[in-house]
């Protein structure tokens, strides 16, 4: 997933960013839950200090909404949010937006996240999806084709369903 860039007036700033944030896509660990971690990377020679905050999908919870960061110059620091109250979507595609706030300005990102689970189940390898309604989808487009994964695991495998639906039948 590319990072989103932009400037925050940082006088070292010729041509490239001070900050690129990132948020993460969830994973259920079976011990803590949900967590999604925004990640925030020092684009510059200078120490960064600021605040990462994460907005959630209207009516869903996390243990903070904020956290203060020191980044050392050209470091990463990756910052845990664990979901307290969340509601499942069908289609596995939720919006968050993400800001670094410091003293030289702020930077926002907006982006979909899915959450990345492979439930334990053991399909039908038969060419259909009919075993697959279980499996958390996700989806993305890509030139005109819509591709949806979704994933299963068993004690001897681990599965893999792709799907790719062009906008437009092309030919060879």
């Amino acid at each position: 997933m590319a990072m989103a860039l932009a400037c925050l007036a940082y006088p070292a700033c010729a041509g490239e960013a001070a900050v690129a944030l990132r948020a993460e896509h969830w994973v259920v660990p079976p011990a803590t839950g949900p967590v999604t971690h925004v990640v925030i990377e020092n684009r510059q020679n200078t120490p960064y200090s600021g605040t990462v905050t994460l907005e959630l999908p209207k009516g869903w919870v996390a243990n903070r909404t904020r956290a203060d960061v020191k980044i050392k110059p050209r470091g990463r620091a990756r910052v845990a949010f664990a979901l307290q109250k969340a509601r499942a979507s069908e289609a596995n595609q939720y919006p968050v937006r993400v800001t670094a706030t410091s003293a030289a300005g702020s930077l926002t990102r907006k982006q979909t996240v899915v959450c990345s689970s492979a439930p334990h189940y053991e399909p039908r390898v038969d060419g259909r999806a009919t075993d697959w309604k279980d499996a958390l989808p996700i989806s993305f487009e890509h030139k005109g084709k819509r591709t949806t994964f979704a994933t299963y695991w068993n004690r001897r495998h681990f599965y893999v369903l792709c799907q790719v639906a062009e906008r437009k039948l092309l030919g060879y």
